[in-house]
């Protein structure tokens, strides 16, 4: 989360996604008062409305309890009309055949209209979801430009993402 802040610059527009990775970098973030952020995750919208210095847009849609994300129809046509310096996500797979995967198929559509709001795509995860292929792909492994994931992660896989032309950072898991 700390990585994927440091890479947020100066008066920038920003989609963050939902789910804990997430939640993690909105508090990395809390501090910045000089930066727009856009979410649609709950968790996320709550911890900056109660810390955040910055800008907030908060997208709403139909409510996905489990993970207390809006997705669906109404975020879909909120988010298309945007265009963000970087887009900060997690995903449930990755993996350089089958790209970027998720379990949940009520928010695969919501999942693919955030990936189309920039051109710089930043995927933050653990190393357990390198290599991991779920149920449902999302996006070819080259939509994302960056990802951010810890030195755990399969050397074979992360290289052959890396032949692909995405960016890796491994870090130390603290």
């Amino acid at each position: 989360a700390r990585i994927a802040a440091q890479m947020v610059g100066e008066d920038e527009l920003i989609f963050l996604g939902s789910g804990t990775t997430a939640l993690y970098v909105a508090q990395a973030l809390c501090h910045r008062s000089d930066i727009t952020l856009v979410s649609n995750s709950l968790p996320v919208l709550n911890e900056l409305a109660v810390h955040g210095k910055m800008s907030v847009i908060g997208v709403g849609g139909f409510l996905r309890r489990k993970e207390l994300s809006l997705i669906g129809h109404f975020a879909e046509t909120a988010i298309q009309d945007l265009h963000v310096d970087k887009v900060i996500v997690g995903m449930r797979g990755i993996h350089p055949h089958y790209g970027l995967t998720s379990e949940h198929p009520q928010e695969i559509q919501t999942d693919r209209t955030i990936l189309s709001i920039s051109d710089q795509i930043i995927i933050v995860a653990d190393h357990t979801k390198i290599g991991h292929v779920a149920s449902i792909r999302v996006a070819p492994i080259t939509d994302a430009t960056t990802i951010i994931t810890s030195k755990q992660a399969p050397a074979a896989m992360v290289n052959a993402i890396r032949e692909m032309g995405v960016t890796i950072s491994l870090i130390k898991d603290t």
